[in-house]
């Protein structure tokens, strides 16, 4: 059969987005993510119960952070008792977005319907507030004898949020909002076992100028019924120490998930997976070769985002061709694709990495003595070991370098997707 048909003729179009998989396509893409989600499992039944606890996923750049945390959100969609807020993370996020987005998502879920408008009301005085509260609550599907009730506890909410909002509030505060949105949904009969915080790239939280946020979270996120879920870098929690030192207490080990490469099996299932939702004939037929998938392996490193990025792109240019997809035109595919990602990937380092990252793409096989050198050289000041050795093995950590040990000596390389970028800009 591949012989007779164009791979156009049986794949009907190119399921290899960039886009991260939503919450209700988890359980279908997810590739080789099983003891991840068997864990992520356990934990949120237990969150469902009563026993929250915070879980973090840790893995380099386009290891598929986001989609798990996804995974985290679907789960605690179906399970009754778990209320959920999901906050995309910037260098900007602060106590009046956590709590604001707290006070939506949590109103929003328990169907009361007034979590936008609550928040709006946050700039009227108190008696068009109360005007407010009073013709919302009428629309609320409830007795009447709770639609009374209701009232005194959503007017303090909105008050109490302004205090927040306008930094004039005390560190108990946040809790009195919770506590002011637990007598809410007791109301209206929803029972509240766990509140879960979704953070996606926490590595913003870990800045110098947010360690006022990472205090007032420590305290949040503590107690019950709160369970924060993060996703960030492998540096993550490292990066937190410096700044709050008590802030990683919050996370068991156990509770720390590394999110480590796809092997070969892991592509060819990801292929496979995203490739059954586009099939239209041939359904035995396979147009990645397997020597195809071994070199997606070998030119990815097993990164999801560029497996993905690869597959992709080579689809498209075997989208006339008949038979399977070779290796020569994966590696065609893999060129463009990577020097793309490896710049992405430069952009995001801070200068100093961003520095020794150069140096290693300009001399391959260095030592740290030799890259020290280099560096001392373009900053014009001395470098000491003690301050490059941290840094160099940071860059490991974050997926951006490899180390080996040739005889008594360290030597480092860039991973072959930013290696492709730096000789890119070299040539131009």
């Amino acid at each position: 059969m591949t012989k007779k048909l164009k791979i156009e003729h049986y794949i009907s179009a190119n399921p290899f987005t960039d886009k991260v998989i939503e919450p209700e396509e988890t359980g279908l893409l997810l590739a080789n993510r099983e003891d991840e989600k068997e864990r992520i499992d356990y934990v949120i039944t237990s969150a469902s119960k009563g026993f929250p606890q915070n879980i973090a996923i840790l893995g380099e750049i386009g290891m598929g952070k986001s989609s798990m945390l996804n995974y985290i959100q679907a789960r605690c969609q179906i399970k009754t008792g778990i209320y959920f807020s999901r906050i995309n993370v910037t260098e900007d996020t602060s106590e009046e977005i956590l709590i604001k987005s707290l006070v939506k998502d949590l109103l929003d879920q328990a169907r009361v319907g007034l979590g936008s408008s609550l928040i709006g009301m946050v700039d009227f005085g108190k008696k068009r507030q109360e005007k407010e509260i009073d013709k919302q609550i009428k629309g609320i599907n409830v007795t009447k004898a709770s639609q009374k009730q209701l009232g005194d506890p959503l007017l303090r909410i909105v008050s109490v949020s302004s205090q927040i909002i306008e930094e004039k509030g005390r560190p108990e505060d946040i809790f009195e909002v919770i506590q002011l949105l637990r007598e809410v949904m007791k109301i209206i009969k929803k029972d509240v076992k766990t509140i879960a915080v979704l953070f996606d790239e926490g590595g913003y939280v870990a800045k110098e100028k947010s360690i006022a946020l990472l205090q007032r979270m420590k305290l949040i996120f503590q107690n019950k019924p709160f369970m924060l879920c993060i996703g960030g870098s492998p540096t993550l929690f490292s990066e937190y120490g410096k700044i709050e030192q008590t802030f990683p207490n919050l996370f068991l080990h156990h509770n720390r998930l590394s999110l480590k490469p796809l092997d070969k099996q892991g592509i060819r299932e990801l292929i496979q997976k995203r490739l059954a939702l586009v099939r239209i004939k041939g359904k035995d037929v396979e147009p990645f070769s397997e020597k195809s998938i071994q070199t997606i392996l070998d030119e990815s490193s097993g990164n999801p985002r560029r497996i993905v990025g690869i597959a992709g792109y080579t689809l498209y240019l075997s989208r006339g061709k008949y038979g399977y997809i070779e290796p020569v035109t994966v590696l065609e595919a893999s060129d463009s694709t990577l020097i793309t990602l490896g710049g992405e990937a430069f952009d995001r380092l801070k200068k100093d990495l961003h520095e020794i990252c150069l140096i290693i793409g300009k001399y391959p096989n260095s030592t740290f003595e030799q890259i020290r050198k280099y560096l001392s050289q373009i900053t014009k000041s001395e470098i000491s070991k003690s301050t490059l050795s941290p840094k160099i093995n940071e860059l490991q950590k974050l997926g951006y370098i490899e180390i080996n040990q040739i005889g008594r000596e360290k030597r480092c390389f860039l991973k072959s997707f930013l290696q492709k970028y730096y000789n890119q800009i070299i040539r131009e």
